[in-house]
Protein backbone atom coordinates (compact mmCIF):
# COMPACT_ATOMS: atom_id res chain seq x y z
CA UNK A 1 0.00 0.00 0.00
CA UNK A 2 1.31 3.46 -0.85
CA UNK A 3 2.09 6.07 1.74
CA UNK A 4 -0.94 8.27 2.42
CA UNK A 5 -1.64 11.47 4.30
CA UNK A 6 -5.22 12.71 4.49
CA UNK A 7 -5.23 16.44 5.32
CA UNK A 8 -8.99 16.76 4.72
CA UNK A 9 -9.91 14.23 7.41
CA UNK A 10 -13.40 13.55 6.04
CA UNK A 11 -13.96 9.79 6.53
CA UNK A 12 -17.21 7.94 6.02
CA UNK A 13 -19.22 7.23 9.22
CA UNK A 14 -18.55 3.95 11.01
CA UNK A 15 -20.69 1.81 13.27
CA UNK A 16 -21.06 3.02 16.87
CA UNK A 17 -22.25 -0.25 18.34
CA UNK A 18 -19.30 -0.57 20.74
CA UNK A 19 -19.03 2.91 22.17
CA UNK A 20 -17.78 3.77 25.61
CA UNK A 21 -19.34 7.14 26.52
CA UNK A 22 -16.58 7.75 29.06
CA UNK A 23 -13.80 7.45 26.48
CA UNK A 24 -12.69 10.92 25.32
CA UNK A 25 -11.58 9.42 22.01
CA UNK A 26 -15.00 8.04 21.20
CA UNK A 27 -17.36 10.51 22.80
CA UNK A 28 -16.66 13.31 20.29
CA UNK A 29 -20.22 14.08 19.16
CA UNK A 30 -23.62 13.41 20.61
CA UNK A 31 -23.92 10.95 23.51
CA UNK A 32 -23.47 7.40 22.24
CA UNK A 33 -22.02 8.59 18.91
CA UNK A 34 -18.50 7.41 18.08
CA UNK A 35 -15.98 9.45 16.16
CA UNK A 36 -15.08 7.70 12.90
CA UNK A 37 -11.48 6.56 12.63
CA UNK A 38 -9.39 8.82 10.39
CA UNK A 39 -6.09 7.63 8.92
CA UNK A 40 -3.60 10.50 9.06
CA UNK A 41 -0.70 8.52 7.64
CA UNK A 42 0.04 4.94 6.59
CA UNK A 43 3.32 3.72 5.16
CA UNK A 44 7.04 3.14 5.66
CA UNK A 45 9.84 5.68 6.19
CA UNK A 46 11.07 7.25 2.96
CA UNK A 47 14.42 5.95 1.73
CA UNK A 48 15.57 9.46 0.78
CA UNK A 49 15.45 10.37 4.47
CA UNK A 50 18.15 7.83 5.35
CA UNK A 51 21.08 9.50 3.58
CA UNK A 52 23.61 8.56 6.28
CA UNK A 53 22.68 4.89 6.01
CA UNK A 54 22.80 5.09 2.20
CA UNK A 55 26.28 6.67 2.33
CA UNK A 56 27.63 4.07 4.77
CA UNK A 57 26.26 1.09 2.87
CA UNK A 58 27.36 2.54 -0.47
CA UNK A 59 30.90 3.06 0.80
CA UNK A 60 31.15 -0.46 2.22
CA UNK A 61 29.74 -1.92 -1.01
CA UNK A 62 32.36 -0.05 -3.07
CA UNK A 63 35.19 -1.31 -0.82
CA UNK A 64 33.96 -4.91 -1.08
CA UNK A 65 33.63 -4.64 -4.86
CA UNK A 66 37.18 -3.24 -5.08
CA UNK A 67 38.52 -6.09 -2.94
CA UNK A 68 36.80 -8.56 -5.23
CA UNK A 69 38.43 -6.94 -8.25
CA UNK A 70 41.85 -7.07 -6.56
CA UNK A 71 41.41 -10.76 -5.79
CA UNK A 72 40.57 -11.50 -9.43
CA UNK A 73 43.44 -9.33 -10.69
CA UNK A 74 45.98 -11.04 -8.42
CA UNK A 75 46.18 -14.73 -7.69
CA UNK A 76 46.14 -14.34 -3.90
CA UNK A 77 44.22 -17.52 -3.04
CA UNK A 78 45.28 -19.96 -5.72
CA UNK A 79 42.52 -22.41 -6.61
CA UNK A 80 40.13 -20.56 -4.28
CA UNK A 81 40.70 -17.22 -6.00
CA UNK A 82 37.40 -17.23 -7.94
CA UNK A 83 35.36 -18.27 -4.92
CA UNK A 84 36.85 -15.53 -2.73
CA UNK A 85 36.46 -12.87 -5.41
CA UNK A 86 32.82 -13.78 -6.06
CA UNK A 87 32.17 -13.78 -2.33
CA UNK A 88 33.37 -10.18 -2.07
CA UNK A 89 31.12 -9.15 -4.97
CA UNK A 90 28.16 -10.99 -3.50
CA UNK A 91 28.65 -9.23 -0.16
CA UNK A 92 28.87 -5.90 -2.01
CA UNK A 93 25.47 -6.52 -3.62
CA UNK A 94 23.91 -7.52 -0.29
CA UNK A 95 25.25 -4.43 1.51
CA UNK A 96 24.11 -2.17 -1.35
CA UNK A 97 20.51 -3.34 -0.95
CA UNK A 98 20.44 -3.12 2.86
CA UNK A 99 18.95 0.43 3.03
CA UNK A 100 15.73 -0.46 1.11
CA UNK A 101 15.30 -3.52 3.32
CA UNK A 102 15.93 -1.39 6.42
CA UNK A 103 13.13 1.08 5.68
CA UNK A 104 10.73 -1.72 4.70
CA UNK A 105 11.22 -3.25 8.16
CA UNK A 106 9.20 -0.38 9.61
CA UNK A 107 5.62 0.64 8.92
CA UNK A 108 3.51 3.31 10.58
CA UNK A 109 -0.26 3.69 10.80
CA UNK A 110 -1.32 6.95 12.43
CA UNK A 111 -5.00 7.64 13.11
CA UNK A 112 -7.06 9.88 15.37
CA UNK A 113 -7.31 6.95 17.84
CA UNK A 114 -3.85 5.40 17.95
CA UNK A 115 -0.39 5.01 16.41
CA UNK A 116 0.58 1.52 15.24
CA UNK A 117 4.32 0.90 14.85
CA UNK A 118 5.06 -2.30 12.91
CA UNK A 119 8.54 -3.85 12.66
CA UNK A 120 9.87 -6.88 10.80
CA UNK A 121 10.15 -8.21 7.26
CA UNK A 122 9.03 -11.81 7.72
CA UNK A 123 8.00 -11.97 11.37
CA UNK A 124 5.92 -8.95 12.43
CA UNK A 125 5.72 -7.10 15.73
CA UNK A 126 3.12 -4.33 16.21
CA UNK A 127 3.22 -1.83 19.06
CA UNK A 128 0.12 0.37 19.49
CA UNK A 129 0.12 3.69 21.30
CA UNK A 130 -3.26 5.22 22.17
CA UNK A 131 -3.65 8.93 21.41
CA UNK A 132 -5.05 9.62 24.89
CA UNK A 133 -1.73 8.45 26.39
CA UNK A 134 0.35 10.86 24.28
CA UNK A 135 1.19 14.04 26.21
CA UNK A 136 3.66 15.73 23.84
CA UNK A 137 4.44 15.79 20.10
CA UNK A 138 7.75 17.10 18.75
CA UNK A 139 8.76 17.90 15.18
CA UNK A 140 12.33 17.77 13.86
CA UNK A 141 13.54 18.64 10.38
CA UNK A 142 17.13 19.40 9.42
CA UNK A 143 18.10 21.51 6.40
CA UNK A 144 18.77 18.32 4.42
CA UNK A 145 15.40 16.95 5.51
CA UNK A 146 13.67 20.11 4.26
CA UNK A 147 15.35 19.78 0.88
CA UNK A 148 14.32 16.12 0.66
CA UNK A 149 10.79 16.76 1.97
CA UNK A 150 11.00 14.47 5.01
CA UNK A 151 11.14 14.85 8.79
CA UNK A 152 10.87 13.11 12.15
CA UNK A 153 7.96 13.27 14.60
CA UNK A 154 8.64 12.21 18.20
CA UNK A 155 5.79 11.14 20.49
CA UNK A 156 6.16 11.28 24.29
CA UNK A 157 3.58 9.31 26.22
CA UNK A 158 2.77 7.62 29.50
CA UNK A 159 3.11 4.24 27.83
CA UNK A 160 5.17 1.94 30.07
CA UNK A 161 6.80 -0.12 27.29
CA UNK A 162 7.55 2.64 24.74
CA UNK A 163 7.39 6.09 26.38
CA UNK A 164 9.16 7.72 23.41
CA UNK A 165 8.48 6.80 19.78
CA UNK A 166 10.29 8.30 16.77
CA UNK A 167 8.48 8.27 13.43
CA UNK A 168 11.44 8.73 11.08
CA UNK A 169 11.75 9.97 7.50
CA UNK A 170 8.08 10.86 7.06
CA UNK A 171 6.89 12.63 3.89
CA UNK A 172 5.05 15.93 4.38
CA UNK A 173 5.92 15.78 8.10
CA UNK A 174 4.60 19.24 9.02
CA UNK A 175 1.05 18.37 7.90
CA UNK A 176 1.11 15.18 9.96
CA UNK A 177 2.60 17.02 12.96
CA UNK A 178 -0.15 19.66 12.84
CA UNK A 179 -2.89 17.01 12.67
CA UNK A 180 -1.40 14.99 15.54
CA UNK A 181 -0.78 18.06 17.70
CA UNK A 182 -4.33 19.27 17.18
CA UNK A 183 -5.76 15.85 17.97
CA UNK A 184 -3.67 15.43 21.15
CA UNK A 185 -4.80 18.87 22.35
CA UNK A 186 -8.45 17.99 21.63
CA UNK A 187 -8.18 14.79 23.66
CA UNK A 188 -6.56 16.65 26.58
CA UNK A 189 -9.47 19.10 26.65
CA UNK A 190 -12.02 16.25 26.57
CA UNK A 191 -10.22 14.46 29.40
CA UNK A 192 -10.30 17.62 31.56
CA UNK A 193 -14.02 18.09 30.84
CA UNK A 194 -14.75 14.49 31.81
CA UNK A 195 -12.81 14.85 35.07
CA UNK A 196 -14.77 17.98 35.96
CA UNK A 197 -18.09 16.29 35.10
CA UNK A 198 -17.21 13.30 37.25
CA UNK A 199 -16.43 15.41 40.34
Amino acid sequence: MSNTIDPKMQPSPQSSASVNPGNPLQNGGAPGEAEPEVIYYQGSPKLRGELLLLAKCGSVALVLAALGWLVFANDFFGSYNMIVGLSFWLLAVVVFFLPPLFVRRYRYRVTNYRIDFETGLIGKTIDSKEINRVHDVQFKQTIIDRILGVGTITLHSSDATTPTLDLRSLPEPRKLYDMLKRRVDEVKVKQRVLRVDNV
